[in-house]
This record gives C-alpha cells, sequence and structure tokens, in this order.
C-alpha cells in the first residue's frame, strides 16, 4: 500500500517539476518573442528608411546664410571631439589593463642619509632680523 501511495506521489512530483520547466521556457519563449517583434518593426523601418529619397543637405557656403539654428544643425561635428575621446579611452584602458596585468619584479625598501656632494651653502637673509625659532633637529 505504501508503495503504490509513493508511485501515486512521484507522478505529482514530476508533473510539478515539468510545470516549472515549461514555465521557464515560456518566459523565455516570450522574452524571444518579444525580441523578434523589435526585429521585425526595425527591419520595416529601416527598409522605409532606404527607401524614402535622400534629402538635399546645403554645403559649403550655403550654411552661411541658413539662420543660426539651422546652421548648426546642417554642419558635421568636428572629428577633433571623437579623436580627442577616443585617445583618453584608450590610454585609460592601457592604464587599467597594464595595472591589472602588469608585475613589479623587485622592491627594495632601506633606510638611508642624504650627502650632499658638495658643500653646503649658506643663507643669509637680506636684512638681519630676530631669529624666534629654527625648526630643523639634528639627523
Amino acid at each position: 500500500m505504501t508503495q503504490n501511495m509513493n508511485k501515486a506521489s512521484e507522478p505529482s512530483k514530476n508533473s510539478a517539476q515539468r510545470t516549472v520547466k515549461l514555465g521557464v521556457g515560456a518566459k523565455f519563449q516570450q522574452m524571444f518573442d518579444g525580441i523578434t517583434r523589435h526585429l521585425d518593426v526595425w527591419r520595416v523601418a529601416w527598409r522605409e528608411q532606404k527607401r524614402q529619397e535622400p534629402v538635399n543637405v546645403p554645403k559649403g557656403k550655403e550654411l552661411e546664410f541658413m539662420p543660426a539654428v539651422l546652421e548648426i544643425q546642417e554642419s558635421p561635428p568636428s572629428p577633433a571631439g571623437r579623436t580627442v575621446a577616443g585617445i583618453i579611452i584608450s590610454v585609460f584602458v592601457i592604464a587599467v589593463l597594464w595595472a591589472s596585468f602588469g608585475k613589479i619584479d623587485i622592491v627594495a625598501v632601506a633606510q638611508g642619509k642624504i650627502i650632499p656632494n658638495d658643500y653646503s651653502k649658506v643663507i643669509q637673509p637680506l636684512e638681519s632680523g630676530v631669529i624666534k625659532a629654527i625648526h630643523v633637529r639634528d639627523g
């Protein structure tokens, strides 16, 4: 009798697992359907854009006689901004890569003393005065 109950309960567990798996699969299917729908709409819009006649964009001296806003909108942007941004980004990426993959071979830590090679120079003020304190210690 207990074996029959165990057998009877097993299919219900499997069916519950199947519904969960189908539920996750259905979510992925809905997401995939949404993405394909967006791609289809994008393709149709792209085809419509390509089918339209190109707009006559004023060039050269014609830009000078347009109103200021239209002149700014119709004139092409300078490539210098993109070049500078590209250089900054590439230097940053190189620095990050170097910092993450580079290794320091030797690190030396030692105590030392600075000894001048030539004679030390005496510094004197232009006007004589009273010295209240000298903030120097030996060593």
